[in-house]
Protein backbone atom coordinates (compact mmCIF):
# COMPACT_ATOMS: atom_id res chain seq x y z
CA UNK A 1 0.00 0.00 0.00
CA UNK A 2 2.94 2.66 0.74
CA UNK A 3 3.54 2.95 -3.02
CA UNK A 4 0.54 4.29 -4.40
CA UNK A 5 -0.25 8.02 -4.61
CA UNK A 6 -3.31 9.42 -2.57
CA UNK A 7 -6.56 9.49 -4.04
CA UNK A 8 -7.20 13.33 -5.14
CA UNK A 9 -10.93 14.56 -5.24
CA UNK A 10 -11.50 18.02 -6.71
CA UNK A 11 -12.75 20.56 -3.72
CA UNK A 12 -16.33 21.00 -3.60
CA UNK A 13 -15.73 25.26 -4.40
CA UNK A 14 -14.74 23.41 -8.10
CA UNK A 15 -18.16 22.15 -8.41
CA UNK A 16 -19.74 25.63 -7.34
CA UNK A 17 -17.69 27.41 -9.57
CA UNK A 18 -18.53 24.83 -12.76
CA UNK A 19 -22.25 25.26 -11.16
CA UNK A 20 -22.27 28.80 -11.63
CA UNK A 21 -20.54 29.12 -15.11
CA UNK A 22 -23.22 26.86 -16.43
CA UNK A 23 -25.76 29.09 -14.90
CA UNK A 24 -24.17 32.43 -16.29
CA UNK A 25 -23.78 30.54 -19.55
CA UNK A 26 -27.66 28.85 -19.75
CA UNK A 27 -29.12 32.37 -19.09
CA UNK A 28 -26.93 34.29 -21.53
CA UNK A 29 -28.13 32.01 -23.88
CA UNK A 30 -31.85 31.99 -22.87
CA UNK A 31 -31.45 36.22 -23.01
CA UNK A 32 -29.99 35.48 -26.64
CA UNK A 33 -32.84 33.13 -27.78
CA UNK A 34 -35.58 36.02 -26.26
CA UNK A 35 -33.92 39.70 -27.31
CA UNK A 36 -34.11 37.42 -30.76
CA UNK A 37 -37.38 36.45 -30.62
CA UNK A 38 -38.55 40.20 -30.41
CA UNK A 39 -36.82 41.64 -32.92
CA UNK A 40 -38.29 39.47 -35.16
CA UNK A 41 -41.55 40.20 -34.36
CA UNK A 42 -43.62 43.14 -36.63
CA UNK A 43 -44.72 44.83 -33.20
CA UNK A 44 -42.26 47.72 -34.21
CA UNK A 45 -43.59 47.98 -37.12
CA UNK A 46 -47.69 48.38 -36.34
CA UNK A 47 -48.55 51.77 -35.68
CA UNK A 48 -51.11 53.05 -33.03
CA UNK A 49 -54.13 55.39 -33.69
CA UNK A 50 -52.79 57.17 -31.02
CA UNK A 51 -49.84 58.45 -32.67
CA UNK A 52 -51.80 60.33 -35.09
CA UNK A 53 -53.84 62.82 -32.57
CA UNK A 54 -50.23 63.95 -30.93
CA UNK A 55 -49.00 67.74 -31.79
CA UNK A 56 -45.77 67.01 -32.65
CA UNK A 57 -45.10 70.75 -33.54
CA UNK A 58 -46.44 71.72 -30.64
CA UNK A 59 -44.09 69.33 -28.52
CA UNK A 60 -40.95 70.00 -30.19
CA UNK A 61 -41.45 73.74 -30.18
CA UNK A 62 -41.76 73.31 -25.96
CA UNK A 63 -39.01 70.91 -25.36
CA UNK A 64 -36.86 73.30 -27.58
CA UNK A 65 -37.87 76.09 -24.97
CA UNK A 66 -37.47 73.99 -22.29
CA UNK A 67 -34.03 72.95 -23.67
CA UNK A 68 -32.99 76.59 -23.99
CA UNK A 69 -34.19 77.26 -20.22
CA UNK A 70 -32.16 74.02 -19.26
CA UNK A 71 -34.90 72.17 -18.90
CA UNK A 72 -35.95 68.63 -20.30
CA UNK A 73 -39.28 67.47 -20.07
CA UNK A 74 -40.49 63.96 -20.22
CA UNK A 75 -43.86 63.41 -22.16
CA UNK A 76 -46.67 60.98 -19.91
CA UNK A 77 -49.69 62.89 -21.45
CA UNK A 78 -48.00 64.56 -24.85
CA UNK A 79 -50.16 67.38 -26.35
CA UNK A 80 -52.95 66.20 -28.74
CA UNK A 81 -53.90 68.15 -31.98
CA UNK A 82 -57.69 70.00 -31.86
CA UNK A 83 -60.34 68.22 -33.24
CA UNK A 84 -62.13 70.01 -36.00
CA UNK A 85 -65.87 70.36 -36.01
CA UNK A 86 -67.86 69.41 -38.92
CA UNK A 87 -69.67 72.29 -38.62
CA UNK A 88 -67.19 74.62 -39.51
CA UNK A 89 -66.27 76.29 -36.45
Amino acid sequence: MGGLPPARRPHPEAFEELGMRKSIATLVALSMLGLSGCMSSDAAVTRSTFDDDIDYYKMAVLNEDARMRGHDIVWINPPTKKKSDSSGR
